[in-house]
C-alpha cells in the first residue's frame, strides 16, 4: 500500500505546478472588475471555528473516528530523498520520530530574512521562486473538497527583481479538474489550472516588478474565511511597509459548506495522493526546472493562526514535495530566532540533506494568559493575539514576555523554560489598592510599587499588578512614622495593602528622687500618659508643644509639677525630686493675748487666732499667760492637712498653788459631790501633818540626848 501511496505522489508531481515570471516587458493587463473581490482586511480575518484544531496538540492519538487507513503515516520521502529538492520548512503532519498529528488553521504565514539570494541554472536561469504552499478543505453535500494554494513569487537574483504571483490546483481526487467559474479571483482558470500574476509596477502592489535592495525580509500570507456562506481564501505579501491583498479567491459553488479550513495532515494522502501539508520553499523559478543555490543566505520560518495567534507550526523538515520545481547545493539546518525564541530555519550554500528540522518535544509551548486583546511581547518582538490567551513556541531559553497595549507596558514577566515543557504564564492584571490609615485628610503620601512612584492625596492608590511578589517602598511623610518602610507585597487575585501612619514620636524620659521605694507616680504629655512605681518613667510623644503634668501620692509634692515640652525629633530628659507635702497646724487661744510656742518657736495669734506651717510629724504646743495655768500638749500632724487645736487657759484661783502646770486647770468651784470626798482628804491630811510635827520633835530631842 505505501509503495501504491508513493507512486500516486509521484505521479501528481509530474504535471508543473508553477509557472515561470511574466515577461517584464509585457505584463498582463489588469482585469476588469476586481475591486469586488478583495477582502475587507488582511491579516486576520476572522477564523472559523476551528473543529481540528485542539489547543495544545496532543500527537498521542489520531483524531477521533479514524480509519485504519487515518491510523498509518504519510511518507515524507514519497517524493523526495534527497536534493535537488523543495528546501526550506515543512510541517507533513508528522514528528522527526514519524508520529502522526493532525490540525487545521484558517492563516498561515512565512517569514523570509533574505540576506543574500543568488542562484544559475540551465534549466531556470537566475529565477528562485519562494512557495507558500498550502491545502485548504471545505465539506459540501458529504464531500470534501480539496484545493492547493500557492502563494508563489520569484526572483530574478541577477537583478534582486519581485515578480508576484498565485495559483490554484484542485486536488480532490487524482481526476479532478479546475473548472472555469470554481474559483473565482483576480486571475483566470486555464487549462486545471488557476492563477494570477499582478501587474506591475504600480502602487496597487508595491515592490512587485520592482528591484528590492537586500537584505530583505519577505513575508507571504494565505488566510481562509467565509464570505455569505461562501468559502474564500485570501492571499497577502509583504515586504515591510505592511501587508497587501495580492488578491482574494471565492469558490462560488460551494456555498454553505462547512470546515473550511487549511489543513495539515500526517494520518493519509489527498484525494490526489498529494501531501496535506504546509510548506515555505525555496526553488526554481518555474515549470518544475531544477535550479542550483551559487549563495544564497536567508532565514525562514512557518507559523499558523491557532486561534490566538500565530504560533510557529509544531513540527517542521528542511524540505518540501507539493510541487515539482527544486533547487540543490542547500544546507537547512534549524535556527532559532535569539530575539523572540522562534524555531525555524537557516540557508546556506552547501550539499544538504533531507530530514526532520525541529520538533516539538526539543521545544517548550506556553500559553500567555493576559488581557481581552493586545500584543504579546517576548523579548520586544510582538505578536499580536486576541481572546485573553496567546499559545507560544518556543525555544528553550530565558526570555520577556510583556503585554503591550496600546503601546503601554500593561504587564511583564520573566520566564525560563525547559525543552518539552509546557507551562503557562499569567499576564492577567490583578486590582491592587494600596491604602493609608491615619494620615491627615489633606496629606499627600506616596509609594514606589516595584520601582515605579505612585502618589496620592486621597486615602487610597489603585494600580494593577500581576499575581506575583512585589518590592513595595514607603516614601516617609513629615511628622509620621509606619512600621515598615520596605516591604514584599504579594499578589494573589484582587490585593489589598494598608499602611498604617501614626505622628512620629520621640522618647521622653522622667527620672525621680525623693519618693519611698515602690511608690506609684505618673507624668502625662498631651494625651500620651505612663506610670511607674520605680525611680525612671518613659513615653513616646509625636512632634509638638505640650503642657508635662506630674502625679504622686498626695502626701508627695514634685520640685516642678507641670511645665511647658517641646518635642522636635529628639529625646528628651526631665528630672525630679519629690518631698513631702507640708502640714498645717491652727486654732484659737484664749485669751487671745496668750503667748503661743510650738516646739520652742514663738508663734503668731492674730485675734486669737493662729496658723503654723510646719513640717509633718509630732510637735511641742505650749501656751501660758499670767494669771492663767500653763498650757502644755503634743501635737501630730500630717502632710498636707491642717489640725486644728482649740487652746482655753484656765485662770489661776487663791486656793490654787501658784503657777501650777496640767493643761487646761478646772474653775475653783466644788460640786455636791466632789465635797464630802475633799473633808475627808483634807483630815486626813492635817492628822498627818500634826503627826509629823510630834514625831520631828521627839526625834530632835532624842539624837541630843544620845550625842556622844
Amino acid at each position: 500500500m505505501a509503495a501504491a501511496i508513493a507512486c500516486a505522489v509521484i505521479v501528481g508531481l509530474v504535471s508543473p505546478l508553477a509557472v515561470g515570471p511574466p515577461s517584464p516587458t509585457a505584463p498582463p493587463p489588469p482585469r476588469e472588475g476586481v475591486a469586488a473581490h478583495l477582502a475587507p482586511e488582511l491579516p486576520h480575518v476572522t477564523p472559523v471555528p476551528l473543529a481540528r484544531f485542539p489547543g495544545l496538540l496532543d500527537l498521542s492519538r489520531p483524531p477521533a473516528g479514524s480509519s485504519s487507513l487515518r491510523s498509518k503515516v504519510v511518507n515524507t520521502n514519497a517524493a523526495y530523498a534527497s536534493e535537488p529538492a523543495p528546501m526550506g520548512i515543512a510541517d507533513y503532519g508528522v514528528t522527526g520520530s514519524l508520529q502522526p498529528y493532525t490540525y487545521s488553521t484558517t492563516e498561515f504565514v512565512a517569514t523570509a530574512n533574505i540576506s543574500a539570494l543568488k542562484g544559475d541554472s540551465s534549466q531556470s536561469g537566475t529565477y528562485d521562486g519562494f512557495q507558500l504552499n498550502d491545502v485548504v478543505i471545505f465539506e459540501k453535500g458529504h464531500t470534501n473538497y480539496t484545493y492547493w494554494i500557492q502563494n508563489a513569487p520569484d526572483f530574478d537574483t541577477s537583478s534582486n527583481t519581485l515578480y508576484l504571483d498565485d495559483e490554484v490546483w484542485n486536488l480532490t481526487s487524482a481526476s479532478s479538474y479546475m473548472s472555469p467559474g470554481a474559483v473565482v479571483g483576480l486571475g483566470e482558470t486555464d487549462d486545471g489550472l488557476y492563477d494570477y500574476s499582478p501587474p506591475g509596477p504600480s502602487a496597487t502592489y508595491p515592490g512587485n516588478f520592482d528591484v528590492l535592495p537586500l537584505p530583505l525580509t519577505l513575508q507571504l500570507q494565505t488566510t481562509s474565511y467565509v464570505v455569505d456562506g461562501i468559502p474564500s481564501v485570501g492571499i497577502g505579501y509583504d515586504l515591510g511597509d505592511g501587508w497587501v491583498v495580492q488578491d482574494n479567491l471565492s469558490f462560488p459553488f460551494a456555498r454553505n459548506t462547512t470546515d473550511e479550513n487549511f489543513v495539515v495532515d500526517g494520518y493519509a494522502y489527498n484525494g490526489a495522493g498529494i501531501f496535506t501539508d504546509s510548506e515555505f520553499d525555496l526553488v526554481s523559478g518555474g515549470d518544475g526546472a531544477m535550479q542550483i543555490d551559487t549563495g544564497s543566505v536567508l532565514q525562514m520560518t512557518l507559523q499558523y493562526w491557532n486561534g490566538h495567534n500565530l504560533q510557529a507550526v509544531p513540527n517542521a523538515w528542511d524540505f518540501g514535495s507539493d510541487t515539482a520545481e527544486t533547487i540543490s547545493q542547500v544546507v537547512v539546518k534549524s535556527l532559532v530566532a535569539p530575539s523572540n525564541g522562534l524555531p525555524g530555519a537557516s540557508w546556506t550554500k552547501g550539499s544538504g540533506s533531507l530530514g526532520p528540522l525541529y520538533n516539538l518535544s526539543q521545544l517548550a509551548q506556553v500559553t500567555v494568559l493576559g488581557a481581552p486583546r493586545g500584543t504579546i511581547e517576548v523579548n520586544g518582538t510582538a505578536t499580536p493575539y486576541v481572546d485573553g490567551s496567546a499559545l507560544l513556541t518556543l525555544a528553550p531559553g530565558t526570555y520577556t514576555i510583556s503585554q503591550v497595549d496600546p503601546g503601554n507596558l500593561l504587564a511583564e514577566r520573566n520566564v525560563t523554560v525547559r525543552e518539552g515543557e509546557v507551562t503557562t504564564v499569567d499576564l492577567h492584571l490583578q486590582s491592587v489598592t494600596v491604602q493609608e490609615l491615619g494620615l491627615p485628610s489633606d496629606a499627600s503620601w506616596s509609594v514606589a510599587w516595584n520601582r515605579t512612584t505612585f502618589s496620592s492625596s486621597t486615602t487610597s492608590i489603585d494600580l494593577l499588578a500581576l499575581n506575583s511578589s512585589y518590592p513595595l517602598e514607603v516614601i516617609p511623610v513629615a511628622g509620621f512614622t509606619t512600621d515598615s518602610y520596605d516591604r514584599s507585597a504579594v499578589v494573589a487575585g484582587a490585593t489589598t495593602v494598608t499602611i498604617v501612619w501614626s505622628p512620629f514620636e520621640s522618647a521622653v524620659t522622667f527620672n525621680e528622687t525623693g519618693l519611698p521605694s515602690g511608690t506609684t507616680w505618673s507624668a502625662s504629655v498631651g494625651s500620651a500618659t505612663a506610670r511607674s512605681s520605680g525611680t525612671v518613667l518613659g513615653l513616646n510623644v509625636s512632634n509638638g508643644t505640650y503642657t508635662y503634668q506630674i502625679g504622686a501620692p498626695f502626701t508627695f509634692e514634685a520640685s516642678a509639677p507641670s511645665g511647658p515640652i517641646t518635642i522636635s525629633g529628639s529625646a528628651q530628659v526631665i528630672y525630679l525630686t519629690f518631698t513631702l507635702r507640708p502640714s498645717y497646724l491652727g486654732g484659737t487661744v484664749t485669751p487671745a493675748n496668750a503667748s503661743l510656742s510650738v516646739d520652742g518657736i514663738v508663734a503668731s495669734i492674730v485675734g486669737g487666732r493662729f496658723n503654723v506651717t510646719l513640717l509633718p510629724g509630732s510637735h511641742a504646743v505650749v501656751a501660758s499667760l499670767a494669771g492663767f495655768a500653763r498650757w502644755n500638749e503634743t501635737i501630730n500632724t500630717t502632710a498636707g492637712n491642717t489640725t486644728l487645736v482649740p487652746i482655753d487657759l484656765a485662770p489661776l484661783s487663791d486656793h490654787t498653788p501658784g503657777g501650777g502646770s496640767g493643761g487646761n486647770a478646772p474653775a475653783s468651784t466644788w460640786s455636791a459631790e466632789e465635797g464630802p470626798i475633799l473633808v475627808g482628804i483634807v483630815g486626813a491630811v492635817a492628822v498627818a501633818l500634826i503627826g509629823a510635827l510630834w514625831w520631828a520633835r521627839g526625834g530632835l530631842r532624842q539624837r541630843k540626848k544620845g550625842d556622844p
